[in-house]
């Protein structure tokens, strides 16, 4: 009996065993097709990211292009503004050209202007002194003719007188006496002297009147020539200003040209260095 149990217990085991290395079997027959569907999944999930990553690859490649594509257009782009700016630099160097060249005709005309202006006050003084020169002969050929109709005038009184003098009835009687004809011919002489004291004093008076309207007319000339001398070394003045303030514009406009063009430059050279660091 006992040989009979251990014999049970024997076979049972032996079934257990088997069992065991059935379910075993199975287990690693499950295992393996799972290890080989894993293997399969991650071959899979390889080949995923291989692609992916070839497709990231074209996207690089393609956003490579594009910035190249860009680039190139930038450069296209500051090719045609350094041509633009180089186009637009030589139209403002012309235009300043013109405008200089207009200017330098203005101030010509300017002073073209003036120095006619000036030439016709010149001519207008001379005139004015040669006019007061030939009015200041004729008085002075006036004054000569008056004291020579006066001096002719006397003359005719002193021969009246004389006449008179003679046609007295002493003097024709020839009963000619120093004391009878002292009264008359010293009275005569004392009128002759007193006439002619009296034209003297006349004649000195104009001739006086008219050297003293001379001189003041002699004065108001040369105040009126100072004056107009004065006046023309204001316009002087006044365009030598002018000429100064347009070379200073000039110099400004210069400065400004020179900054806009380094300004320029700046911008280019950055715009390079963007283009070459992209």
């Amino acid at each position: 009996m006992r040989a009979e149990r251990r014999q049970e217990r024997g076979d049972r085991r032996q079934e257990k065993s088997k069992r065991g290395h059935r379910k075993d079997e199975i287990k690693r027959k499950c295992g393996r097709k799972e290890t080989a569907q894993r293997r399969q999944q991650r071959g899979d999930s390889r080949e995923e990211t291989a692609a992916k990553g070839q497709e990231r690859g074209d996207k690089r490649e393609e956003t490579a292009e594009r910035r190249q594509q860009r680039g190139d257009r930038r450069e296209e782009r500051g090719d045609k503004r350094e041509e633009t700016g180089g186009r637009r630099k030589e139209k403002r160097e012309r235009r300043q050209e013109t405008e200089r060249g207009e200017r330098r005709q203005e101030r010509g005309d300017e002073r073209e202007e003036t120095g006619d202006r000036e030439r016709r006050e010149e001519t207008g003084v001379r005139r004015r002194e040669r006019r007061q020169e030939t009015e200041r002969g004729e008085r002075r050929d006036e004054r000569g003719d008056r004291r020579q109709r006066e001096e002719t005038a006397e003359r005719r009184q002193e021969t009246e007188r004389e006449k008179i003098n003679i046609s007295s009835p002493e003097q024709q009687q020839g009963m000619f006496h120093p004391k009878k004809t002292a009264g008359p011919a010293a009275a005569a002489a004392a009128a002759k002297a007193a006439a002619a004291a009296a034209a003297w004093l006349l004649q000195a008076r104009c001739t006086g009147c008219v050297e003293q309207r001379e001189q003041q007319q002699h004065m108001q000339q040369q105040q009126q020539l100072h004056m107009q001398q004065q006046h023309i070394q204001q316009q002087r003045h006044q365009i030598q200003q002018q000429q100064q303030h347009t070379q200073q514009q000039q110099q400004q406009q210069q400065q400004q040209q020179q900054q806009q063009q380094q300004q320029q430059q700046e911008q280019r050279t950055g715009s390079a260095c963007r283009l070459s660091v992209s």
